[in-house]
C-alpha cells in the first residue's frame, strides 16, 4: 500500500498517484515595532510571515509554491513564492 521513501523525490520521475505523504513545516510571523510611526508610509511595524520544513530538508522535492494573503490595504496582497524557505518582508 505504501512506497518506500526512497521512491519518492526529485529524481523519483514524478508523482505518485494514491499515496499521501505528511510532512511537518513551520510557519508563522515576526513583528518588529519601529519606536514610533514613520513619517513616509505612516507604519509603525515590519512584518515578516515565513514557512520552513520542519527538519531543515529540501522542501522543492514536494512544495511548489507558497502563497500569502495579506490585507487589502498592502500593495499586491497576493504574493506567491517558489524558493525555499519562505520569507516575506
Amino acid at each position: 500500500m505504501f512506497k518506500r521513501m526512497a521512491e519518492f523525490g526529485p529524481d523519483s520521475g514524478g508523482r505518485v498517484k494514491g499515496v499521501t505523504i505528511v510532512k511537518p513545516i513551520v510557519f508563522g510571523n515576526v513583528a518588529r515595532y519601529f519606536g514610533k510611526k514613520r513619517e513616509e508610509d505612516g507604519h509603525t511595524h515590519q512584518w515578516t510571515v515565513y514557512v520552513k520544513p520542519y527538519r531543515n530538508e529540501d522542501m522543492s522535492a514536494y512544495v511548489k509554491k507558497i502563497q500569502f494573503k495579506l490585507h487589502e490595504s498592502y500593495g499586491n496582497p497576493l504574493r506567491g513564492m517558489t524558493e525555499f524557505p519562505s520569507m516575506l518582508l
